[in-house]
């Protein structure tokens, strides 16, 4: 099963996401997981182009290394700590 906190797509853009309190490294890891997932087995609820996110209340450095090797926007309710890419599938 596959689950996803943030979904949302029009057109040919696609926001997949998830939202967490604590942003480790291996929620990174589970993002792209997910993603490497829905391009594999459900490649039609992706677009051409596509953003990967990440909401978290609270972080580790590490994990916004890992986020932002991966291109994925990383923020916070006050602030974005990644920059917001959109990429292709």
């Amino acid at each position: 099963m596959l689950e996803l906190n943030i979904y949302g797509a029009t057109d040919d853009l696609c926001v997949v996401g998830d939202a967490t309190l604590d942003l480790q490294v291996g929620k990174v890891e589970e993002l792209m997981g997910a993603i490497n997932e829905l391009r594999s087995r459900y490649p039609q609820y992706l677009r051409p182009r596509l953003v990967k996110v990440l909401y978290c209340m609270r972080y580790v450095p590490e994990a916004i290394e890992e986020a932002r090797k991966n291109g994925v926007w990383v923020l916070t309710w006050r602030e974005e700590l990644t920059p917001f890419l959109v990429s292709s599938t």
